[in-house]
């Protein structure tokens, strides 16, 4: 009782607002920071880009920065239970993750690029977007990151209210998605 009459009524301080717009900055950057480095999502993205069109490249890397906010949310809401169920079945996703770029490597080799590029299936972009979250959801390894970046940002440790926290993976969902479209706006120019 005493902790709920402690707590204040009214508007946020004026401070608290400047620190939700950090958290919502510092997310953008971490977002950013993660999808960055070139991978196997980063190449397949690349590459749909270059066969299938713009469209089909974000796609991809959409699909990849929404499994990075699924990531940051379990790493930034402390889902300790979840997160550590997910390491433990790390073997096997991935195992599954490396299925399916084996599948796609073969599907690759196996095509012959198109003369022209014709239009795709309207599926085929959801196929996309799927394929780019199913590829980076099946590394663990992306909450051990975000939970690293986020210790060394100082958010650790720290209590955060729900609302920076959400902002904060709002942010790091905008610094992917802004990564993917930098990346296949440059690829398309060429």
């Amino acid at each position: 009782i005493y902790q709920l009459s402690a707590l204040p009524i009214g508007p946020p301080p004026r401070y608290a607002i400047g620190m939700q717009i950090d958290m919502l900055w510092k997310g953008i950057g971490l977002g950013l920071a993660i999808a960055a480095p070139v991978g196997p999502v980063g190449i397949l993205c690349i590459r749909r880009t270059l066969v299938q069109g713009r469209r089909h490249g974000l796609a991809t890397g959409l699909g990849a920065a929404l499994a990075d906010g699924l990531y940051a949310s379990i790493a930034a809401l402390g889902i300790g239970v979840l997160a550590s169920i997910l390491l433990e079945q790390e073997r096997w996703l991935n195992l599954a993750g490396g299925v399916l770029l084996a599948a796609l490597g073969v599907s690759v080799l196996l095509s012959r690029p198109p003369a022209t590029a014709s239009p795709e299936p309207a599926g085929a972009v959801g196929g996309a977007l799927g394929s780019g979250f199913l590829l980076t959801l099946s590394n663990p390894m992306t909450i051990l990151s975000f939970a690293t970046l986020i210790a060394s940002a100082g958010e650790a440790g720290r209590e955060v209210g729900i609302a920076s926290s959400a902002l904060f993976v709002a942010g790091i969902v905008t610094g992917s998605a802004l990564w993917w479209v930098l990346l296949t706006s440059a690829v398309s120019l060429v």
